[in-house]
């Protein structure tokens, strides 16, 4: 997938009945070759000899999400939803570009800093703690139709990492979801306030979850982000009560984060690929090995400012 970055400068499109405004003077759009995006909330369909890739960047302003262009057929498309919206459909066409803002990935509000997805091989922890990889500065992931999105579509092979994690200021809110099939299965939201990226995570600073009894449930005894990686295992963002044997150990949730676990074959859980992200599907806390979680696809962890 080819990116480039453009800057539209403000262009008054009288042919087209728009006039451009001051403030698209700096905006930087995302361009993407070879794709065309389609199903959307379309805004504006325009077919004119006139039609460029600056002027199509021009027409997408604040109401607009992001846009469809093509030399070819002199035709542009705006559309009110991201590109990243689970209702935009991606087509491989070698006449089509895909236009978006470089900006943050927002679902309700809360801004993307961090998105693991399974089953890929690689450390989830490692991207989480790598200073400096920033997938959001500009927007670069290799697979823009998967890597932002909470479902699995697109195919990602990455972790999406933002650079908030490297500026971590000003958080309010801090909030960890696990999806399946793209509909979000279980969260937990946090304070934020004086926080750093690695002091979040702590079952004291809950103040709101789709868990119910997770805020004053006595019974958890280890609640890391860092979790722990020795012998047979690599956890993380674990909440575990009963921990030592596998077939007694309990959870709200933990990120197995390598090829192996010890305790997988007595959970049933595969083993070979990783992280496996496993979530109690109860309202409070599981015995793994009774079987009653959801495997996750995607982890996400979101903030608010």
């Amino acid at each position: 997938m080819y990116i480039q970055s453009i800057l539209i400068p403000c262009v008054a499109l009288f042919l087209l009945d728009f006039v451009c405004a001051d403030t698209i003077q700096q905006t930087r759009f995302m361009v993407t070759k070879g794709h065309k995006l389609s199903q959307g909330t379309q805004l504006k369909r325009i077919n004119s000899t006139n039609i460029s890739l600056a002027l199509c960047a021009s027409i997408c302003t604040s109401e607009c999400g992001s846009a469809t262009f093509s030399v070819r057929h002199k035709t542009c498309i705006t559309f009110r939803d991201k590109f990243y919206n689970f209702s935009m459909i991606w087509t491989q066409d070698p006449d089509w570009l895909v236009l978006f803002r470089d900006e943050a990935i927002q679902y309700g509000g809360w801004t993307l800093v961090f998105r693991a997805q399974n089953h890929i091989n690689v450390s989830m922890y490692h991207t989480w703690t790598n200073n400096g990889q920033h997938d959001d500065n500009p927007l670069t992931s290799s697979s823009l139709n998967g890597c932002y999105r909470l479902d699995n579509l697109g195919g990602c092979k990455k972790h999406f990492r933002s650079s908030i994690l490297d500026s971590w200021t000003a958080v309010k809110k801090v909030k960890l979801s696990v999806y399946v099939n793209g509909s979000e299965v279980n969260y937990i939201e946090f304070q934020g306030a004086s926080t750093s990226r690695e002091t979040w995570f702590k079952q004291a600073l809950i103040s709101n979850s789709s868990w119910s009894n997770i805020m004053t449930d006595s019974s958890v005894n280890y609640f890391s982000l860092q979790g722990y990686a020795q012998g047979g295992h690599a956890r993380r963002f674990i909440i575990f009560g009963g921990h030592g044997t596998c077939s007694l150990e309990t959870t709200y949730f933990l990120a197995v984060d390598q090829a192996s676990d010890d305790c997988l074959e007595n959970w049933k859980v595969p083993a070979g690929s990783y992280p496996i992200f496993i979530a109690s599907r109860a309202k409070g806390m599981i015995q793994i090995s009774l079987r009653d979680y959801a495997l996750a696809d995607v982890m996400a962890v979101f903030v608010k400012f």
